[in-house]
């Protein structure tokens, strides 16, 4: 008798339950300029976090694919355009969920982003990522 194939990607985002989180990050780097991003993997991974939202991330479209070869497990959808401002973005773990089932939408530039996929067989999950600043005056 033939043993069937071990297709783990069959399997992804249909656990029975989903762990979300979200993040002010305040800045890519830290203090000595070391990218925040493999930080964040290692906590989403030990954490089993599905999807984390992230604020005021200040990554570029084009920063993404850099971040990614660090971190493979992990897609980021950013919603940044400048990388000295603001910026949402969203983290997946790849172990969790299948990267063919999202859907990003911009709402506002820098400031809030949707996030739709595929969970399960027939269900499906919206995820709203917002920034908004506080006022100095405020504090």
């Amino acid at each position: 008798m033939k043993k069937p194939e071990n297709n783990s990607n069959q399997n992804l985002g249909k656990k029975k339950g989903i762990t979300l989180a979200s993040w002010n990050i305040r800045g890519k780097n830290d203090s000595t300029h070391n990218s925040k991003w493999p930080r964040i993997a290692r906590i989403m991974r030990l954490k089993r976090i599905t999807i984390l939202a992230i604020q005021e991330e200040r990554t570029i479209e084009e920063d993404t694919a850099q971040i990614e070869a660090v971190v493979p497990k992990i897609k980021i959808i950013t919603n940044g355009q400048y990388s000295s401002k603001m910026g949402v973005a969203f983290a997946i773990n790849k172990d969790l969920v299948d990267e063919n089932n999202l859907h990003h939408e911009i709402m506002i530039p820098n400031r809030a982003s949707k996030l739709k996929l595929k969970w399960g067989e027939n269900q499906e999950l919206t995820l709203i990522n917002i920034y908004a600043l506080n006022h100095k005056k405020t504090k």
